[in-house]
């Protein structure tokens, strides 16, 4: 595959990732209301609303580009999580020397998978 090519489909992948990383977020919020309350069922509808749209745009990704290379970038929604967890809903546990080095070794094995030659 072209190089270039490559780099487009994994931002678009990334993209999809960023808005998969919401999901955590709605399944915290909606489990803050009333079981089958409004405000449930809307937070976990468009959580169940993004597991379908990463599963479409998965599908899409995997068409131009390894299944190997695609997961390895998975990783990158525990940082997206960890940044609406401190930013959202004020968790700021995530934000201890430890988990910090955790998530730079997601980034650094990330950046190491993208940048190999397959």
């Amino acid at each position: 595959m072209v190089k270039s090519n490559l780099y487009k489909y994994l931002f678009f992948l990334h993209i999809l990732l960023f808005v998969y990383s919401f999901n955590g977020l709605c399944v915290k919020v909606a489990a803050q209301y009333p079981f089958l309350s409004l405000g449930y069922c809307f937070f976990f509808g468009l959580a169940i609303g993004l597991l379908a749209l990463l599963a479409l745009g998965w599908q899409q990704v995997l068409k131009h580009m390894s299944l190997v290379t695609a997961y390895a970038n998975r990783p990158i929604v525990i940082i997206w999580s960890v940044l609406w967890a401190v930013v959202f809903l004020g968790e700021y546990g995530a934000l201890r020397p430890l988990p910090l080095v955790g998530l730079l070794l997601i980034v650094s094995g990330v950046y190491l998978v993208v940048t190999c030659r397959e």
